[in-house]
């Protein structure tokens, strides 16, 4: 059951707009490696332009600190980015934007994650876990994000079940050609 605090938080999750981008993406720039975010120019052209992904957020004193950004698809939502301030690690912010956005989105939900290979990945697996999200253990690579960049060994979560194997495929080729511009 939220805390009275965490109400006053989750009432301030807003859709963050157009002049959020900068802050956006400064935050991005701090929170993932080029690995795994899109170059600035191709992060604004679909912040801005594509209407299946949505971004909220928290802000403070007109800053992003803490985002998620998703695409909303007709078969499932793709979370493609959860990030907090560092500062504000670890104080309930993450889990309460997580939270907000489960009673908001009413949908299959799938993201990705590193395999558990170390203590960081694990824990990042338990948090979602802990909302309900199934890993399932269908071979799946991230495409490159950036021109130059590798593609990355990850692993897909979905909630409020496992995927079969026929979902886990559609889902991919969907996230494959209009996240990533693949095939």
């Amino acid at each position: 059951m939220p805390t009275s605090s965490t109400n006053n938080i989750m009432n301030n999750y807003q859709k963050l707009e157009t002049t959020d981008f900068d802050s956006f993406y400064d935050l991005m720039e701090r929170s993932f490696p080029a690995t795994e975010r899109r170059s600035k120019d191709d992060a604004f052209l679909i912040f801005t332009s594509v209407p299946c992904y949505q971004k909220i957020g928290l802000k403070k004193d007109g800053k992003v600190i803490a985002l998620l950004a998703y695409w909303l698809f007709d078969e499932c939502c793709f979370i493609d980015h959860l990030a907090v301030e560092e500062s504000l690690r670890g104080q309930g912010i993450g889990k309460d934007l997580m939270t907000y956005f489960l009673q908001e989105v009413k949908a299959t939900i799938v993201l990705e994650v590193e395999p558990p290979n170390d203590d960081i990945t694990r824990k990042r697996i338990i948090f979602y876990e802990n909302f309900g999200f199934h890993l399932n253990t269908f071979p799946y690579t991230q495409p490159s994000m950036q021109p130059g960049q590798p593609e990355i060994p990850m692993m897909i979560m979905s909630y409020p079940e496992s995927l079969t194997q026929n979902q886990f495929e559609t889902i991919r080729k969907r996230i494959f050609h209009n996240c990533y511009k693949t095939k």
